[in-house]
């Protein structure tokens, strides 16, 4: 009896030897058994470290009618299928880290029969892969930061992609990290991150995490107040400090500090409106109205103090704009004239008709002049020629403001009388769209990221696309005389009686899906 007893317990034991394998270390190749080479579990592969959610893909070798699949792990029964699965998937999260599983396939026929795959062994990653969020520190500096639920880790690499560039490594970080802080990244970019955990053996990397600045809406800045007046314009200084104001009805022109609100005057006997900044920012000029209409003052920005009077023998100034080296002082009104900014010297008159020029801006090569007037007209002009290049026909009513696109395909142009915005391409003159609005257009500006910003008499300041589709409106005062923006500090200077409204566009960083 005890001889029977010991041959079932020695038999039993060989057929358990025959379906496992021998594991010496938890990372060292396990030698595997094959009991019916019927089904081939293909992937992952024998003795893999595996996390996550893995497939395991297998191969059936006889066509039969399977009705039961089932997997056994650590040769216990773990879950079935009906019939032949298109696709198993073992989650090695529910495992613990380091541990090692023993992994197989049986599978049942219609007609009693059973198969048997091959044996895997699994061993479970004691890394985790990173799940990487994101918060927005300042304007150039953000978190990244993720649960260390790795074990043994070495640490951690952060990488990074610019835009559509090569990721490259910017953080090294020791083991049980779970933050980086980059410093230096750039509102004009776009990045994707990268988390990789590592140890000797293994690693594994986060998903991408792309950010991107968002600018989201202008936003109402500082509210300052100034001498009330009838109409007139206002330009802001190249560093954002400051503002000049003309007038029409006074006898002053307001410097307007933009940092604590103080004011500053020049005086200008019978009122002005045209004004204009040097693009160095070290001196302004104003162009006088009914009271002198015939001259365009020069002033030092520092001092205050008067530099230079230009003579215009009759005419009224109304739109002045300077040469990108402020050596040229183009003089709008009646007639167009462009002067010599150090000798106050007549260098071009041009053939207007006498016209009155509301609007004017040089492109950005200089090679061109564009200016809207009294006549309805908005014209291509040679400055260095005074030929007439083209002209733009459509407006009902007088063009007070005019701009370039961005890539000067296409020309902007403002009227107070029509209340329209239209675009012209620039080559042909053709009238692209014309955008009605409920009020005049008093300004029009161009941003760098080739949006125009448009200004209307009731308070309304508009963001366009170059092709007229307003993305952004702003503005809650019931008027507007005029309107400046400078595209460095990105500020939008809104001028009205008695008041100067700055706006400035507010932005995050924002994770993009």
């Amino acid at each position: 009896m005890k001889v029977k007893l010991f041959l079932v317990i020695f038999v039993s034991g060989l057929l358990i030897f025959s379906c496992k394998k021998v594991t010496n270390n938890e990372y060292v190749t396990n030698i595997t058994v094959v009991k019916d080479s019927t089904i081939l579990i293909t992937a992952p592969a024998d003795s893999a470290l595996v996390y996550d959610t893995v497939p395991i893909l297998f191969s059936f070798k006889k066509k039969v009618d399977i009705i039961r699949t089932e997997c056994y792990l650590d040769f216990s029964f773990y879950e079935a299928y009906a019939k032949m699965p298109a696709a198993i998937w073992f989650n090695a999260n529910k495992f613990l880290p380091g541990s090692i599983h023993d992994y197989s396939l049986k599978m049942i026929a219609k007609d009693g029969s059973s198969y048997y795959s091959n044996i895997i062994t699994l061993i479970i990653s004691k890394l985790a892969r990173p799940v990487v969020k994101v918060d927005f520190l300042t304007k150039s500096s953000l978190r990244l930061s993720w649960e260390d639920n790795s074990n043994d880790e070495t640490g951690f690499r952060v990488f990074r992609k610019q835009g559509s560039g090569s990721a490259v490594q910017v953080g090294d970080l020791t083991k049980n990290s779970v933050s980086f802080i980059d410093n230096a990244i750039d509102t004009t970019k776009t990045y994707t991150y990268q988390v990789e955990v590592y140890s000797p053996r293994d690693k594994l990397t986060s998903d991408p995490l792309t950010v991107a600045f968002i600018l989201d809406k202008y936003i109402s800045w500082k509210n300052l107040s100034v001498n009330s007046c009838l109409d007139g314009q206002v330009a802001l200084s190249p560093d954002g400090k400051k503002a000049v104001l003309t007038n029409y009805e006074n006898d002053q022109v307001t410097v307007l500090d933009i940092t604590d609100g103080s004011k500053n005057y020049v005086s200008y006997p019978g009122g002005t409106l045209g004004v204009a900044m040097a693009h160095n920012g070290t001196f302004f000029a104003t162009g006088g109205t009914h009271g002198s209409p015939d001259r365009v003052k020069l002033w030092d920005m520092s001092s205050l103090a008067l530099i230079s009077t230009i003579g215009l023998t009759g005419s009224e100034p109304y739109a002045l704009t300077m040469n990108k080296s402020d050596d040229r002082i183009v003089v709008g009104g009646q007639p167009l004239k462009i002067f010599d900014v150090a000798t106050g010297a007549l260098v071009k008159n041009f053939n207007v008709n006498n016209c009155f020029t509301r609007g004017v801006v040089y492109s950005a090569d200089e090679s061109l002049l564009l200016t809207g007037g009294n006549d309805n007209l908005v014209q291509l002009w040679n400055p260095s020629t005074g030929e007439l290049v083209r002209t733009f026909t459509g407006h009902t009513g007088h063009v007070g403001s005019v701009c370039f696109s961005a890539d000067e395909s296409k020309v902007f142009s403002g009227s107070y009388e029509d209340a329209t915005v239209r675009i012209w391409d620039k080559t042909n003159g053709a009238l692209l769209k014309t955008i009605t609005r409920q009020a005049g257009i008093v300004a029009i500006r161009l941003r760098p990221d080739g949006n125009i910003i448009v200004a209307s008499s009731d308070g309304a300041v508009l963001v366009m696309t170059p092709g007229g589709q307003t993305v952004q409106e702003f503005g809650d005062s019931e008027r507007q005389d005029y309107m400046d923006y400078n595209p460095a500090h990105d500020i939008v200077a809104s001028y009205y009686s008695g008041t100067l409204e700055l706006f400035r566009e507010i932005g995050h960083w924002e994770k993009v899906q």
